[in-house]
């Protein structure tokens, strides 16, 4: 299991530097290592780092245990029809920062049954809307 660790920690690491291609490659290697079961951890790991990423952008944000939730809103309408893997990716990351555990096993689920390929553009698409918030951490912390 650290060998997995270590490739989720270079595919988010790579895939906020920009780094695609080794993000692409830990996420290949994630892939082959794991079963179902330990990819929906893998998610859900990639969900957390979005999770901290937003907490540390917006400190006095939403607060899961006093009942607030984050949400995302479609800035352009149909986006979500036109890509649904990004949609699922953002669905799946909200889910996941609100603490709805049902809301993300329904989303997994829906996600394996989509069919391999979908899957996987899936994942992938969950690693760049997390990667996109860690890039957000680093820009406000280079700009005064």
């Amino acid at each position: 299991m650290e060998a997995i660790t270590q490739l989720i920690t270079t595919a988010y690491t790579a895939a906020v530097h920009g780094e695609v291609v080794q993000a692409a490659d830990a996420l290949d290697a994630i892939g082959f290592s794991v079963d179902a079961r330990q990819m929906y951890g893998v998610c859900c790991a990639f969900a957390e780092a979005g999770t901290r990423a937003v907490q540390l952008l917006d400190p006095t944000g939403f607060d899961p245990a006093k009942g607030e939730m984050l949400a995302l809103s479609e800035v352009t309408p149909g986006a979500a029809a036109a890509n649904p893997q990004t949609a699922w990716a953002q669905r799946f990351f909200v889910a996941h920062a609100n603490r709805d555990p049902e809301m993300t096993n329904a989303l997994y689920a829906t996600a394996i049954k989509a069919g391999p390929d979908q899957f996987s553009e899936s994942v992938a698409a969950l690693l760049l809307v997390v990667a996109s918030l860690g890039r957000a951490v680093l820009e406000s912390r280079r700009t005064p």
